[in-house]
């Protein structure tokens, strides 16, 4: 299971309010990132409750679901009827994962394509989508017609959308981990989740507020509240309550 290591997010925090220069990019970050240090640390406590990471991941997916699609998904707009995309908003997202994978990942077979059936997602990017391809080229009677016609059903929202949050559940623990432990590391948002850094600061604001509304306000609450608001303030990781 994936973890935090205290000493590592404490050790990075340092480096970079004292000007390291092993600090890099993080240390602009941190000072123009009022509560980043506050989002690191409920990270730290987050990864240390039943289930971890992947539980954290999941509940993130699960509160802010529209936070979990690419930037050329929340371009395209929301679905049409049935909840699918048309062509167009389906070769726009197509053209720009084509460009994200060919740039980053380079991982489409070379050589001749497969069947339809068995062509991959990335396979269909690599050989039918480009930057010159146009919807008018799915009308035609020749092959790259007859995939984009194909990849319309198969490659659809519903499709993309589960594209999107399965890779957010295979590699956002360690994306988080990394961010909370490598000392030059800024925390940059992923290609799955554009807004990360903004969806786990409402997910703090409402983990705040449902503990909140299971607290009375006495004397003794009251007291509990200003100390951790004098903790927040000296930057010092609050205890918080557990899911």
């Amino acid at each position: 299971m994936t973890t935090i290591r205290p000493e590592f997010l404490a050790a990075k925090i340092q480096a970079a309010r004292f000007g390291e220069p092993e600090a890099g990019a993080f240390t602009q970050q941190l000072a123009g990132t009022p509560r980043l240090a506050e989002a690191l640390w409920f990270l730290e406590w987050a990864f240390r409750q039943p289930g971890g990471g992947p539980r954290f991941v999941d509940k993130l997916i699960e509160l802010s679901p529209d936070q979990f699609q690419t930037r050329a998904m929340r371009d395209a707009g929301p679905p049409q009827a049935a909840g699918r995309y048309s062509l167009a908003q389906c070769l726009a997202v197509w053209k720009a994962d084509e460009k994200r994978i060919d740039r980053f990942e380079s991982v489409y077979d070379e050589g001749e394509p497969g069947d339809s059936d068995s062509l991959s997602y990335r396979d269909f990017l690599g050989f039918f989508v480009g930057a010159e391809t146009r919807i008018e080229q799915a009308k035609l009677q020749d092959r790259r017609g007859a995939e984009l016609r194909s990849a319309l059903a198969r490659f659809n929202f519903e499709f993309l959308k589960k594209n999107v949050t399965d890779a957010a559940r295979n590699y956002l623990p360690r994306l988080l981990a990394d961010w909370c432990e490598e000392k030059s590391m800024s925390c940059a948002d992923p290609w799955y989740c554009p807004d990360l850094l903004q969806t786990i600061f409402n997910f703090m604001d409402r983990h705040a507020a449902d503990a909140g509304c299971e607290l009375a306000e006495t004397e003794v609450t009251k007291i509990v509240f200003r100390e951790l608001e004098f903790a927040r303030s000296q930057c010092v990781g609050p205890a918080w309550r557990g899911w």
